[in-house]
């Protein structure tokens, strides 16, 4: 198994099945929790028409590779001179409780820090219990939606969010 950083737009691009596997996993448990629809096309639309946002020096992007099959992914971007947003870690079920998504999340942490930056945020759907847990028992600390959490503009979205920090 191998984790590498994605280094150009292309290879984000390639993608985007797995960014529609996971909206279509948010998606449909928000639906199922709170009876919101969201078309999984916009956030996958969003998503692929900001990928630059995603490579450096603005962010990164790695995945987690086994025999030529993607297992995983995690996103990391920019949201200002101190903090950086950590963003669609996922993981295909079979990898799931592996170890996988600590891993991600530690390299993540690591990345941050050689960054410069001092603070890792993100915001999530409660309905992502298992990633809540994960950034629970990792030391983020539950904290006010932040200037540039996308989830948090999304009307109707916001009450079924939580905001986290973990400072570097």
């Amino acid at each position: 198994m191998e984790i590498r950083e994605l280094l150009d737009v292309g290879e984000i691009r390639a993608l985007e099945p797995l960014f529609r596997e996971y909206y279509t996993l948010v998606t449909e448990r928000l639906y199922a929790a709170t009876g919101i629809r969201v078309p999984v096309d916009v956030p996958v639309g969003t998503t692929m028409n900001n990928l630059e946002t995603y490579l450096p020096p603005k962010g990164h992007t790695f995945v987690c590779e086994a025999d030529g099959v993607t297992l995983g992914m995690i996103v990391l971007k920019w949201l200002d001179a101190e903090a950086m947003e950590v963003k669609r870690l996922y993981l295909l079920p079979q990898t799931r409780g592996t170890g996988l998504g600590r891993r991600l999340v530690r390299m993540i942490e690591d990345v941050a820090r050689a960054d410069g930056a001092r603070a890792l945020r993100l915001d999530s759907l409660v309905v992502l219990s298992e990633a809540i847990a994960l950034y629970e028992s990792e030391g983020y600390t539950y904290r006010d939606v932040y200037p540039g959490s996308e989830i948090a503009e999304i009307d109707g979205i916001r009450d079924h969010c939580i905001f986290m920090e973990k400072r570097l």
